[in-house]
């Protein structure tokens, strides 16, 4: 009978005394919990991973040269429209000081006419 307490329970005291270990967490974890104090690594990563892995870092490559190569052509293109805005702007920039010019000149005219008109 005493050998039936000790399996089925009666050593549960025992089990409560037991020193304690700390969990990764940081809780604590009793001796007899299959939580181990070790951790396993994988001596030889699985084949299939690693071409996995291989394949997507070419993809990643590839991907970055044509994002690299799309910026590029932006680049170029928003530098032609920037070439292309100051012509413009240089243009019409001109065009103001003659049309202001011309203005400035109809106005003389006009006053220089209205005055002997008067005379």
């Amino acid at each position: 009978m005493d050998t039936l307490k000790n399996v089925f329970g009666a050593n549960e005291e025992q089990r409560r005394t037991k020193s304690k270990i700390r969990s990764p967490d940081g809780s604590s974890v009793d001796e007899d919990s299959p939580m181990t104090d070790y951790v396993t690594l994988r001596k030889n990563p699985r084949t299939d991973i690693q071409d996995l892995r291989n394949d997507f870092q070419t993809f990643q490559s590839r991907i970055m040269a044509k994002l690299e190569s799309w910026f590029t052509k932006q680049e170029e293109k928003f530098e032609e429209i920037k070439a292309s805005i100051k012509f413009m702007n240089e243009y019409f920039e001109d065009l103001k000081c003659k049309t202001e010019d011309v203005a400035r000149r109809l106005n003389e005219l006009e006053i220089k006419q209205s005055t002997e008109s008067k005379n």
